[in-house]
């Protein structure tokens, strides 16, 4: 009788771990094996289908082989574990953690560059597997954080949606401009890129390109069709002073009316007089009529009360006329070299304006020492008074400034000239409490029992000081010189009940 061949299974999911499988001496006991372990099914790994017995040795299975799986993989940057998820079916590229990130997202943010390629060769289409409506950041956004543009150039040859913006993510385009990046910036061109696209500051390629003062970048935008839509473009280049790309950006503006470059003008940062010239000249293309208007008037008056010297010149090169009150505007701000173009222009210095006065007052008043010297060296009278009936001494003194006081006096500034209410420089002075002034007025003659038309001297008005409280210092030394603390006003009040009065 022959010898049956022993039998062997080749179902049981248990026997299939077992190398060499189980043998049966019968057919019967093969049966028997399998009706008992039939009812339970396979473990498989779904990655690369090997048979496991139990859960756990799946889960074991996963971390030994797959590192984890293909997230965990990605996230670590181990592209032989990446590669052992892909064996079987490319569609595990698309697999997604417990927090929902893609296996692409994990290698973007940890800067594998290898396991990203690994996921693009496998077909995953960046435009289409990372929808525009998904609140996780984008990868190819990842990868301009991460400062990796290797990364980012491969993901957008694998068709990353260079304008893609979701939520608060900034547009791809706009961020290799504000970061310099031209590498970048051209591979972004090749691709069809809306040229002007903002990110979510309203800022376009070109804004950044022309803040970050980068030529190359702004031609390379202004020749792929970039325009000027903003006018914090163009008072960027201005102050960049480039003239050549000031002029080119001027060409392509669109929509900037004639306010847009009034404004310019005002700007006291541009100070480059050919760049402004261009604006004015684009200025007076869009209003021809500009000059005939009192708009024109009030950029004149504005330029020369902010100090903008450079649009001063402009405009009057461009036939701009001096106001009646431009030189005075100009002295009271303190702006010395636009004063000196209004000297040179022809202001009249002397001028009287109802509401500013005369240009020494002003420059007096807000005590510019070096305005008053520049004035006085071109002929100012000294001894014209306001409307008040006060000299520029008097103006002076009350603004306590002593080196404009000194420097009037050695012009020959009459230190005993009084105001229409009989006021010396000594009582406007010592009003304002001002105590150095008042001991340069005694050291040079000024009398100190001088009286007013209400009957008092210096030191009645010590007490009614502008700052409503008496200057103890500046009455002291009104005392230590010889001041008649006895002497009456006309109401009658001494130095010494006024100052009782006002306690």
């Amino acid at each position: 009788m022959a010898q049956s061949m022993p039998a062997t299974c080749g179902e049981c999911y248990r026997c299939g771990l077992k190398e060499p499988p189980v043998a049966f001496a019968t057919k019967r006991d093969l049966n028997r094996h399998q009706r008992t372990h039939a009812a339970h099914p396979k473990i498989q790994c779904h990655y690369c289908h090997a048979v496991v017995g139990r859960i756990d040795n799946l889960k074991r299975h996963i971390d030994t082989i797959h590192k984890g799986g293909i997230c965990t993989a990605a996230a670590s940057g181990d592209e032989e574990a990446v590669m052992s998820c892909l064996v079987v079916d490319t569609k595990f590229a698309r697999e997604k953690d417990p927090s929902g990130d893609l296996a692409l997202f994990l290698a973007v943010s940890n800067g594998h560059e290898g396991v990203v390629r690994i996921l693009l060769d496998t077909g995953f289409q960046v435009e289409t597997e990372c929808p525009v409506d998904d609140p996780r950041p984008a990868a190819l956004w990842l990868a301009r954080v991460h400062e990796r543009h290797d990364i980012a150039n491969l993901l957008i040859g694998g068709g990353a949606v260079i304008n893609l913006r979701n939520g608060t993510r900034p547009e791809v385009f706009v961020q290799a401009a504000k970061e310099r990046n031209l590498q970048l910036l051209r591979r972004c061109l090749q691709t069809g890129v809306t040229m002007n696209y903002t990110d979510l500051r309203g800022r376009t390629a070109l804004h950044w390109a022309v803040n970050n003062r980068d030529e190359e970048m702004t031609k390379l935008l202004i020749a792929n069709g970039a325009v000027v839509n903003h006018t914090s473009v163009l008072i960027a280049a201005a102050e960049w002073g480039h003239v050549g790309i000031f002029s080119t950006l001027l060409e392509k503006t669109r929509e900037l009316g004639a306010h847009t470059f009034c404004e310019m003008l005002l700007d006291s940062k541009l100070q480059h007089e050919d760049i402004l010239q261009l604006v004015v000249q684009k200025w007076l293309e869009i209003d021809k009529n500009c000059r005939l208007r009192r708009s024109w008037e009030t950029v004149v008056y504005r330029a020369v009360g902010q100090g903008c010297e450079a649009a001063v010149r402009v405009l009057f090169d461009n036939g701009a006329s001096i106001t009646s009150c431009s030189l005075q505007s100009a002295a009271g701000g303190g702006y010395l070299e636009v004063v000196r173009v209004l000297l040179d222009r022809g202001a009249e210095i002397d001028a009287v304006n109802w509401m500013t006065g005369i240009a020494l007052h002003r420059a007096v008043s807000g005590r510019h020492l070096e305005v008053v010297r520049l004035l006085l060296d071109r002929g100012a009278e000294i001894h014209t008074v306001s409307r008040e009936g006060r000299t520029a001494l008097h103006y002076a003194a009350f603004e306590g400034c002593t080196e404009v006081v000194r420097l009037l006096l050695d012009r020959g500034a009459e230190i005993h000239a009084v105001s229409w209410e009989g006021r010396t420089a000594l009582h406007y002075a010592a009003f304002g409490g001002c105590t150095e002034v008042v001991r340069l007025l005694l050291d040079r003659g000024a009398e100190i029992d001088a009286v007013d038309r209400e009957g008092r001297t210096a030191l009645h008005l010590g007490v009614y000081s502008k700052f409503r409280r008496v200057n103890v210092t500046c009455i002291r030394l009104l005392l230590e010189r010889g001041a008649d603390r006895q002497a009456r006003d006309k109401m009658g009040e001494t130095f010494t009940a006024r100052q009782e009065a006002e306690s």
